[in-house]
């Protein structure tokens, strides 16, 4: 019965940690299948039971595993945004630099860098850089109208970086949600309405980048969804777990944190997660097409 706990997640913030799991629980089914069948407990019962939460979680995640887009260009500019919960026990700010510099994103935003880490960063040729308490963003000095500044979310903070104007204006809002932990429970609801809000109060396209410590399966980051109008940009590159960064076998339990959200009407030319190299999250690297090519009847939300 465990494995369609899911199902009911949206009864309270416990239930709803299980929801994170679907590719776990999948597997779980399947390898519990044999003994429903052909155990000493079987029964026509269990077998029904892991029927049905096979079904569940395959159907959640069919968009995510099955790989249906390949990277594209567009019309418009690609707007290149790296995202890394670089992990507040992470020193090596030369490994971090060398990603940055190897990846040449437009953005780089990270999260959870000790004042250590952001020490060793140091300045990067060719970037501009904005420290907010755990947050580093780095702005890549070709974005030239570039604009930065810190909003309230809730009783935490984020960072905004605005390119471009009128119907070619984006707003790219990057920060981290605490752990779906139930005594965070009415600070994560708090911080989760005050991002969709922000997203509905914006005059132009819109973008979320971070660590929002939600998985696309839960029923709290359906209603983030639901309430902003914003889209989800990993639907059909395949699942790109974040974390843990575990290999191997561990890689299993690997879950998508991290996650690149924007306006309908901004298209994901190519999303993928890079290896974490000394952090516990994977880096996410999105491009998306900045909205230069937007026309006045682009909906967005409200």
């Amino acid at each position: 019965m465990l494995l369609l706990v899911p199902l009911v997640g949206a009864l309270h913030p416990t239930l709803d940690l299980v929801s994170h799991f679907p590719l776990q629980c999948l597997v779980a089914a399947v390898l519990l299948l044999p003994l429903a069948r052909w155990g000493p407990a079987a029964s026509r019962w269990s077998l029904w039971t892991l029927a049905l939460a096979l079904v569940v979680h395959a159907a959640t995640l069919a968009p995510y595993v099955v790989p249906t887009r390949a990277p594209e260009t567009g019309p418009g500019q690609a707007l290149r945004i790296l995202a890394w919960n670089v992990w507040k026990r992470n020193t090596a700010g030369m490994q971090i630099r060398q990603l940055i510099v190897d990846t040449s994103p437009d953005l780089a935003f990270l999260q959870e860098s000790s004042p250590r880490l952001r020490s060793s960063l140091g300045e990067i040729d060719g970037y501009g850089r904005h420290t907010l308490g755990e947050y580093v963003l780095l702005v890549a000095d070709r974005l030239e109208s570039a604009e930065v500044h810190s909003v309230a979310l809730g009783r935490g903070r984020a960072l905004v970086t605005t390119v471009g104007a009128g119907h070619a204006r984006l707003s790219i809002l990057g920060c981290h949600l605490p752990p779906p932990l139930p005594r965070y429970a009415d600070l994560r609801r708090e911080q989760l309405e005050a991002l969709a809000q922000w997203a509905r109060t914006q005059s132009g396209a819109v973008a979320v980048i971070g660590d929002l410590n939600t998985s696309p399966f839960s029923h709290e980051f359906g209603r983030l969804l639901s309430n902003s109008g914003l889209e989800e940009s990993g639907v059909g590159f395949g699942y790109q777990g974040t974390w843990p960064f575990h290999n191997g076998l561990l890689s299993l339990l690997r879950i998508p944190l991290d996650h690149g959200l924007s306006s309908p009407g901004l298209r994901t030319l190519s999303r993928e997660t890079l290896a974490a190299g000394p952090s516990n999250h994977r880096p996410l690297l999105w491009t998306l097409e900045a909205p230069s090519a937007l026309s006045p009847e682009v909906d967005l939300p409200r």
